[in-house]
């Protein structure tokens, strides 16, 4: 993916400048994305198959056939909690 923005509204005209916030930002997305997918793999394949074999469906799962289609915006995904 590659972000094309207009950096002289910031005053930045070097164009090694702009290529090294692309770089940066293109990172971040990357790392964001990332943890977008580690959130809804719900805790990795070993924790959903456990689920499974349980006769349970996961947290996403149950969702998906209790709502609409396109009725349901996930807000939070990547937040945890610290008990153990």
């Amino acid at each position: 993916m590659c972000l094309q923005f207009d950096y002289n509204i910031a005053g930045k005209q070097n164009i090694h400048e702009i290529s090294q916030i692309n770089f940066l930002m293109e990172n971040k997305i990357d790392l964001l994305r990332n943890r977008i997918n580690q959130a809804q793999a719900g805790g990795g394949a070993a924790r959903v198959e456990s689920q499974h074999k349980k006769g349970k469906l996961t947290a996403r799962e149950r969702i998906h056939f209790l709502m609409d289609e396109n009725s349901f915006e996930e807000i939070g995904m990547m937040v945890t909690h610290r008990s153990t």
